[in-house]
């Protein structure tokens, strides 16, 4: 009788141990997700703080200055928000270099593409040059002739 009522309490016991460390799991992730919200209503909070202390045309030209327009309504503007390049992904960092080579390869393009448009205008500029210095001199020997 006494082993099976140690076996109930140990059985009673890890229940009570298990439930406790699920309540306390529960508390740390309450704790943390208020934390987030927490901090954000504080970041809120100076921003209010930061523009009730401007004048109505400093607070715009900062507005400008830290967002930019939204879709087609230029009126409606939200928060630039910018991403360090440590947080990105393997896949998103892979894209974004292929991205890069993909832009370097146009513009690389381009660039040969108006070397070769400037090089042909010179030339043609330089030939037709020569024709006029051509017809200059052709001009003046006839005047010699005569």
């Amino acid at each position: 009788m006494g082993k099976i009522m140690f076996l109930v309490y140990m059985v009673l016991v890890f229940c009570m141990q298990f439930n406790l460390l699920i309540a306390m799991l529960t508390r740390t992730y309450e704790i943390i997700y208020g934390t987030q919200k927490e901090y954000k209503r504080q970041w809120a909070q100076v921003i209010l703080l930061l523009e009730l202390s401007l004048s109505p045309r400093e607070r715009l030209t900062a507005l400008l200055k830290y967002s930019r327009p939204v879709g087609t309504n230029k009126k409606k503007r939200a928060f630039i928000a910018t991403r360090k390049n440590d947080s990105l992904t393997d896949t998103e960092r892979l894209i974004r270099e292929q991205q890069f080579v993909q832009q370097r390869e146009e513009k690389r393009t381009f660039l040969k593409r108006r070397l070769k448009d400037i090089t042909y205008s010179m030339s043609k500029y330089a030939h037709a040059k020569k024709n006029s210095n051509e017809t200059i001199q052709i001009g003046s020997e006839k005047e010699k002739d005569e």
